[in-house]
Parts: C-alpha cells; structure tokens; sequence
C-alpha cells in the first residue's frame, strides 16, 4: 500500500485523481488505482476550507483576500479481485473578497468562482498480469458554471501497468485535458518506471513527471513530485505520537476558470501561487482525520490568457500572506 502512496500522487498531478484537486492533500485519496492489489477500495468523503486574509494588489486601489470551500466524494461502485469501478465527484468554490478590476481589459474581477466536476474510474487485471484502467471527468470551473458548453472541460486518462520483477514496474499513460495548464486541448503521453528496492524508498521516474518518497527513520516521511514545467509539491511530516503527525509542505500550482465573459473563448483565468505550510494531521476515530495548517503564499498573480507564457496580459500581482486551511476526511 505504500507503494500506491507514492503512484496516486503521479496520478493526480497528470489530471487522474480528477474528484480531488485541492490540492495535494488528496493524494491519497486515490492511492490504490495503480496498485497491483485489487478490491480493496473504499468509500471516503472530505470537506477543505481555506483562507486567506486581503492584501494589497499592485496598481490597484483595494485589495484581495478569499475564502475556498471543497468537498469530495469517492465511492467504489463493484470490485473484486479482477476488478474495480467507482464514482467520484468533487465541488470546489473560491470566494473573493476584493473589487479590483483586470488591468488591460477593465472588467470586474469574479466575485465567486466555481469548479463541480463528476469522475468515473474503471481498471482491470489483465490475464498476463498488466493492469489496465481509465479514468474520465467532466466540470465547468467558471465564474457561472454550465452557462454554455464554453464553460466545460473534460479530462481523461488511459494507463498501463507493466509488472517488471516482484515490485518494479512500467506505468504507461495518455493524458486529455481540456484544461490543464500546459499543453492544454492536446492529448499526452507519459512514461514512468517504479523503482521500489525496500518498503522505505519508492520512486516513480519518468516523463514529464518525477515523483519520490523516502522514510529515514520509523516516524519520519519525505515526499516530493514534479510536473513539467511549473508544478512542485513537497512534504516532510514526524509522527509525534500514534494519532497525531506533523508536517512542513511547499507547494506551486496553479488554479483556472473558464470566465463567462472572456473576450476570446481560448482564454482562462489563472491563479498561480507558491505555499509553505506548517500543520498537524490527528485522527480522531476509526476512518476520521483532522488536519489543520498555517502558511505563508507568495509570488501570487492573477491573469487571464491562453497559457502561463500570457501572464502579463490582464495581471494583478498579489502582496504576500498568511493562509490558513482546515480538512476533516472521513473512510467509511
């Protein structure tokens, strides 16, 4: 099962873990959809609030803070040994507290931004012994969702696990989305080897993605992943005590809309930011979690384009501070 920690966080950086964006914290959600165990998952719901407070935005007379609710379901839906089925789905809602305006295009920045999206997840075991599976999912990140079929997005991923040895493997995918942050509307191809030499050290190498994970000491995990060419996630967390972990975490991503009143259709707004965090995971019963953290965001900016290489166009520079996040994560 730690093996499939380390894969699920792949899965979620190329779009797979579609019901749980937000953003790292859900990695785990889907950590067994690349595990050569079958029939094993189980149903889990979480609620994520996060806050920030307003700061000063540059060349504008007010400021910008937000609020940001999430809530996620994943429930397995038939599994046996040879197979697996399940539904997810996921709302996210980012509240802006600010009456700043785009620079360059004079329009209102969105009060309310939304992003509901519906996922489908389905993997077999072949009879050689490979592992087959797709994913699929359908939301409209908007200010007003569902307003036309401009406001949609899809996504979708075929993958291949190729068993190399008792506990290495191959892992092919095919990557579709409509909305991802590079290369967007393109189908993708990546390729990845896992390397796992001991239960305290994993890693999935490959393109255009790397991800690690490295246990020093009883109580002690390190975990990073990189997606080509701006998506960075780390984090290091102790065990205090049997219920209780702490942990640091940096993270770089980006979030993006489909506005209904963009004036070319190929635009989107994006909210890039860097996060430090410091914070505390307890579990509170069987199945139940709490995790708690606060942070410093920096190197913030809001604007509206195609793709990163458009961010001077309609950009707003965000002063940096202070977030805090709480998520309470239930597995039935």
């Amino acid at each position: 099962m730690a093996a499939a920690l380390v894969t699920a966080r792949l899965v979620l950086v190329l779009g797979l873990a579609a019901p749980l964006t937000a953003r790292a914290q859900q990695a785990g959600e889907l950590a067994g959809w690349l595990s050569p165990e079958m029939g094993r998952q189980a149903a889990r719901a979480s609620y994520r609030l996060e806050t920030s407070p307003s700061q000063d935005v540059s060349g504008q007379s007010g400021g910008l803070g937000y609020v940001a609710n999430g809530f996620s379901f994943l429930t397995p839906l038939a599994q046996d040994a040879g197979q697996e089925l399940a539904l997810g789905a996921r709302v996210e809602h980012l509240a802006l507290d600010t009456s700043v305006v785009l620079p360059d295009t004079r329009r209102a920045l969105p009060g309310q931004l939304w992003d509901p999206r519906l996922s489908g997840f389905y993997r077999r075991k072949l009879d050689n012994g490979w592992i087959a599976g797709l994913t699929a999912e359908g939301g409209s990140p908007s200010d007003k969702p569902f307003h036309s079929e401009n406001e949609l997005s899809i996504n979708a991923t075929a993958f291949l696990r190729l068993p190399r040895g008792e506990r290495d493997a191959w892992v092919l995918l095919l990557n579709y989305d409509h909305n991802r942050d590079f290369l967007y509307r393109l189908p993708i191809p990546g390729a990845a080897y896992w390397y796992h030499p001991s239960p305290g050290f994993q890693a999935l190498l490959g393109a255009p993605f790397v991800s690690l994970r490295w246990l020093p000491a009883r109580d002690l995990e390190m975990a990073a992943t990189y997606l080509a060419p701006y998506r960075v996630r780390a984090k290091a967390s102790y065990r205090l005590a049997a219920p209780l972990k702490a942990y640091l975490g940096f993270d770089w991503g980006s979030q993006r809309w489909f506005l209904a009143d963009r004036p070319h259709q190929e635009n989107r707004l994006f909210f890039w930011q860097k996060k430090a965090s410091l914070g505390a995971v307890c579990q509170l019963g069987r199945g139940l979690d709490l995790d708690l953290a606060v942070g410093y965001t920096f190197d913030r900016v809001i604007f509206e384009g195609e793709n990163y290489g458009d961010r001077d166009h309609d950009r707003l520079d965000l002063d940096d501070g202070a977030f805090f996040t709480a998520q309470i994560g239930f597995r039935f």
